[in-house]
């Protein structure tokens, strides 16, 4: 019998709703280690690393926030010298609420008509969508029924609120060619066709370094949300509760098989499900102003890689009002506005910009080893932006940042490899993440802080020489094809020779040795694999001898 984790104890001491009657009554300044997971169940964070700070997470359905409610939040925010930012999962955090006032800003923010249950620990996140939901020439329909749908089946319910056995991840979208990947979520909602229907498929099983797989399940549009009912009642009574760190989907579904689960997943729920199909997505083409349909226009307004200024609100409530644009938000932490004429896009379009998700960082989060949202400006982002190179940085191996899930994805670390310890970052590489779901391989396990820039511009002049149209089409039809260590020499040695050096004809690891031998990069009498060829080329360029 598997021995429940210390939460899961919590749990059978008292159900996370049954908290609610306490939020008026706790010491705010005195939050203990109990209190601190069932306040997370409402949405309040706190850790004793930084007791003093309090964050309130906001539920946006879809990523939508209307003009009345931003402008009233804003105000909130100003009020409490608080800081707001834009999640990953399209949603926003007020960061920086004093323990004096965390219980009268709840209260105002639920006034306002935000939800924030359910949006922490072992809950059913808020489900993401394409900003362009119902909008985009490329979907079939608005998403934004089901959404609300699958909600209604989970919040505020005292069988579901914190019961899940951990976090739970959901995407779905109707658009065929989506601005962004959801391949790392636990369930995923794809659009698909079977004959002349259309409709979703199952996906299942990603989290922040696995991609979620096909369970070849069609399904039409009315049967999502019982769908995914079943599946989060399927997790919920067989999940595991035991080792916090292996209780997502992901290791339920490994530890039974994936086939055995799906057919479990299709006995378990009520009506006869169907497979076969195509999913159905295309890489879509980035743009800074965007057609939707009825020749309306939509465009970004962007945030300092999630933090959201007074100035960038302020910009997005003025422009919504004055053109009656709405107002969404991505998964990549940014506004949209959608409904624009022609040239009211055109007007307000923001100069090309680098697509980096960032974590919270180290000024909001006590895990991140680096200041994120600062750190990011060390990054070579006018190349990044020039190709639409897309970099998911993290600031611990969590994975807030998906690196896993983009082109280049960044993990902060620290590091005495080169001598004194100092902040290096392991450099994930080659993510498939829009068509199909493949991780970002981990490829420079340690670059220090300072060589950071010019490896990553080492890494776009290898895809500017491919020729390549699209960074992901550089990593499906070249980078992918190499073994991992053939892969990680061919980037260290074009990084010390200071030039892209022409790719390897094989990705056979002895045969990537012999080219870079030929080279004159390997050293056979010492080195067995191209790997341990290129960790010496890392020590020889940034051993600092101290």
């Amino acid at each position: 019998m598997e021995k429940p984790n210390k939460i899961e104890r919590l749990k059978r001491k008292l159900l996370p709703c049954a908290f609610e009657e306490k939020l008026d009554t706790i010491d705010y300044e005195r939050v203990g280690e109990e209190e601190r997971f069932y306040l997370k169940n409402f949405g309040i964070y706190n850790t004793k690393l930084r007791p003093e700070r309090f964050m309130l997470r906001l539920r946006l359905s879809g990523g939508r926030i209307d003009t009345e409610r931003l402008e009233a939040l804003a105000a909130t925010v100003k009020r409490e010298r608080a800081r707001m930012i834009l999640t990953a999962r399209a949603q926003m955090e007020i960061h920086d609420i004093a323990p004096s006032r965390i219980r009268e800003v709840y209260r105002e923010i639920k006034a306002l008509g935000f939800r924030t249950w359910q949006t922490l620990t072992d809950n059913v996140r808020g489900i993401v969508t394409d900003p362009f939901d119902g909008e985009s020439l490329h979907g079939f329909m608005s998403v934004m029924p089901l959404i609300e749908a699958m909600e209604a089946r989970v919040l505020g319910r005292c069988d579901r609120m914190g019961m899940l056995p951990r976090k739970f991840n959901v995407a779905v979208t109707a658009n065929s060619e989506p601005t962004v990947g959801f391949f790392g979520n636990d369930v995923a909602f794809l659009p698909a066709r079977m004959g002349e229907e259309k409709g979703f498929h199952l996906y299942l099983g990603g989290k922040h370094n696995a991609a979620a797989q096909n369970s070849g399940l069609f399904l039409l549009a009315d049967e999502v949300p019982e769908v995914f009912e079943t599946i989060v009642a399927y997790y919920i009574d067989k999940g595991s509760r035991g080792t916090r760190a292996r209780t997502r989907l992901f290791y339920m579904i490994e530890s039974m098989g994936f086939s055995r689960f799906v057919e479990e997943l299709t006995r378990r729920h009520p009506k006869a499900l169907r497979k076969g199909g195509e999913t159905h997505l295309r890489k879509s083409v980035a743009t800074d102003v965007v057609v939707l349909r009825d020749d309306k226009r939509a465009c970004r307004v962007h945030t300092r890689w999630g933090e959201a200024d007074s100035e960038t609100i302020a910009r997005t409530i003025e422009i919504s009002k004055r053109t009656g644009a709405r107002i969404r938000i991505g998964v990549d932490q940014h506004f949209y506005l959608l409904g624009l004429s022609e040239s009211e896009a055109e007007a307000i379009a923001p100069d090309k910009t680098a697509r980096v998700t960032a974590c919270a960082g180290s000024r909001y989060c006590p895990l991140s080893l680096w200041d994120i949202k600062r750190d990011v400006e060390t990054l070579p982002l006018e190349s990044l932006a020039r190709h639409d190179i897309r970099v998911g940085f993290s600031g611990c191996l969590k994975g807030c940042g998906r690196h896993h899930h983009t082109d280049i994805g960044l993990v902060g670390v620290r590091t005495n490899i080169y001598g004194k310890t100092e902040p290096a970052a392991r450099v994930f590489v080659g993510g498939e993440y829009t068509i199909r779901g493949v991780p970002a391989r981990l490829l420079l396990p340690s670059v220090p802080k300072h060589a950071l820039r010019s490896v990553i511009e080492t890494i776009v002049a290898l895809y500017e020489a491919s020729g390549e149209s699209d960074f992901e089409y550089f990593s499906r039809n070249l980078l992918n094809r190499y073994e991992e260590g053939c892969a990680t020499l061919w980037i260290v040695a074009s990084h010390l020779l200071q030039k892209p050096i022409a790719p390897p004809s094989s990705g056979d690891e002895r045969k990537c040795f012999d080219y870079f031998k030929q080279m004159g990069v390997v050293r056979e009498e010492k080195e067995a694999s191209c790997l341990e060829a290129a960790k010496r080329l890392m020590w020889e360029m940034w051993h600092r001898g101290d």
